[in-house]
């Protein structure tokens, strides 16, 4: 099995104005995950890219939950494809939906 290295990852600042600028008038809030996994696989070197995310975008109202995280995955795709990102959990909520989980 070949070893995943990501050598420069995104900053969890530069993930967020990617997303941000992707999807206008959203709230975007990005945490670095990547010490919560740096041994959960002996053949993955892990120099960065887990990140969890929530977006809170009217854009959302419209779309299936998959088609929330196909249009995520869209705009980060240049991002994941060079290696800058390994993995994403996602939170994508509507504004109404946002408020009523807090």
């Amino acid at each position: 099995m070949q070893a995943f290295t990501t050598t420069t990852p995104l900053t969890p600042a530069e993930l967020q104005q990617l997303l941000a600028a992707a999807l206008p008038g959203s709230t975007v809030s990005v945490r670095d995950d990547t010490h919560l996994h740096a041994d959960h696989n002996r053949d993955v070197n892990h120099h960065g890219g887990h990140y969890k995310v929530k977006i809170i975008w009217a854009g959302f109202a419209a779309m299936t939950r998959v088609a929330r995280h196909r249009t995520v995955q869209q705009a980060v795709s240049a991002a994941w494809a060079a290696g800058r990102i390994h993995a994403l959990t996602l939170q994508l909520l509507t504004p109404s939906e946002a408020a009523k989980t807090r």
